[in-house]
């Protein structure tokens, strides 16, 4: 199976954010935990939207094929942990209307601010 590059996943992110009435579903928010959906299954890439109330966040993860994120309201931050145990070695702003390459190694995507926030993500391979 080919994995997508991951110019292409970005490049996929901001098609998918560029033409929201194309989805099959409108943006949902539920308390307590994220909303997600799969927009697209393909063999080599998927897209999700997924909204985000403020304080909801991942768990720290990896996606080992690669994979993009793109913004489309509010803001997100990417924390990056360098390892199991270690403090998160970089953060990076999540803006709305801005796409970003998913930093490799383990990360957590969390809204920390007091606005809901709606997000595309393209994941290479299966993470």
């Amino acid at each position: 199976m080919t994995s997508a590059s991951r110019i292409d996943c970005l490049a996929i992110a901001h098609r998918f954010a560029a033409e929201p009435y194309d989805w099959p579903v409108a943006p949902r928010f539920r308390p307590g935990k994220r909303w997600s959906v799969r927009l697209l299954d393909r063999p080599d890439y998927e897209v999700w939207l997924t909204t985000w109330l403020p304080g909801q966040g991942t768990s720290f993860h990896a996606h080992d094929g690669g994979g993009a994120v793109h913004v489309m309201r509010g803001e997100l931050i990417e924390l990056v942990q360098p390892d199991d145990d270690g403090e998160p070695a970089a953060i990076h702003m999540l803006r709305s209307g801005f796409g970003r390459l998913l930093t490799p190694g383990r990360h957590r995507i969390v809204n920390q601010r007091p606005f809901v926030a709606v997000s595309v993500h393209v994941l290479a391979g299966r993470a």
